[in-house]
């Protein structure tokens, strides 16, 4: 499985302009999130990305518009491919109408909690904000629960895909259409895009800290140096890498086609290869911490 064609239907419906969305979004996020990616974990780590490091940043209104810009488009990427995963799994109209609400409104309250903590965020009143806000900090306890889990699905995930191969490997079972480098290519993409939204959905409810609890907000940012987290970091950078550089495979595929087609197999090499050469660099960063 490679390029997926868009809905063939004679109007605009919903799966079509989230299908056309995808990929423009997708596109713009090219440029906002690799370029989010290089600066929070190629020239810092994320773990001194502290309050202090935040307000010398939105001093200036074009990194505090490219945070506002980058926190809408990747939230509406990452709720529209959500929906495009429950349409696949979910064949009953009630069901797939109330997932799409359950996702539209998880888009509502998230975009503005992630844009009010923006606009709201004046690093003057840091100190006095966060004198007053001690009953806030079983947030962050709250927060950095949530990142071991998410650290542990994925270790967990990792170990079952592991068991898995050498299963079938040492018992010389067929793979059947796992056996196709298009099919993997499709499955890492579609859970490196739900763990990347995963990752997202907590990070905008720890960026709600900013302008109420910065020292909550710095405590949890700090946990990020925990070693038991670090293994995640690195999987979060190549989840992101690697969904950046196949969605770029699955677009050049749909605009060339047959061209495309034909050499898809160097081509899903070469997003994996790229892949690996390039999340080194943040492994160097985040180790030297």
């Amino acid at each position: 499985m490679n390029a997926i064609a868009p809905p063939n239907r004679p109007r605009l419906t919903f799966a079509t302009a989230s299908w056309y969305f995808l990929r423009a979004s997708g596109v713009a996020m090219l440029v906002l999130v690799l370029g989010h990616l290089f600066i929070m974990h190629y020239l810092n780590v994320p773990s001194r990305t502290d309050t202090a490091f935040v307000a010398r940043r939105w001093l200036s209104l074009f990194w505090l518009g490219f945070d506002w810009l980058l926190l809408l488009t990747a939230l509406l990427h990452g709720l529209a491919g959500l929906q495009t995963v429950a349409r696949d799994y979910l064949h009953a109209e009630p069901a797939r109408a109330l997932a799409n609400r359950a996702i539209l409104a998880l888009a509502v309250v998230f975009i503005a909690i992630g844009t009010a903590a923006i606009l709201t965020f004046v690093p003057g009143r840091s100190a006095a904000v966060d004198a007053a806000a001690l009953r806030y900090a079983w947030i962050g306890t709250v927060l950095i629960g949530l990142l071991s889990a998410l650290a542990t699905v994925t270790y967990l995930g990792a170990l079952l895909l592991v068991l898995y191969l050498a299963y079938h490997w040492l018992r010389q079972i067929p793979f059947g259409r796992w056996s196709l480098r298009g099919q993997w290519a499709w499955g890492l993409h579609r859970l490196t895009g739900l763990g990347i939204l995963g990752f997202l959905l907590i990070h905008v409810l720890d960026i709600t800290l900013l302008p109420i609890a910065p020292a909550v907000y710095d405590r949890t940012i700090a946990s990020y140096a925990n070693p038991y987290l670090m293994p995640m970091e690195i999987a979060l950078v190549a989840a992101v890498l690697y969904h950046a550089l196949n969605g770029s495979r699955l677009i050049a595929t749909e605009i060339w086609d047959r061209r495309a087609r034909k050499i898809q197999g160097r081509l899903i090499l070469a997003v994996l290869a790229s892949t690996a050469v390039l999340v080194l660099p943040s492994i160097v960063v985040l180790l030297r911490q």
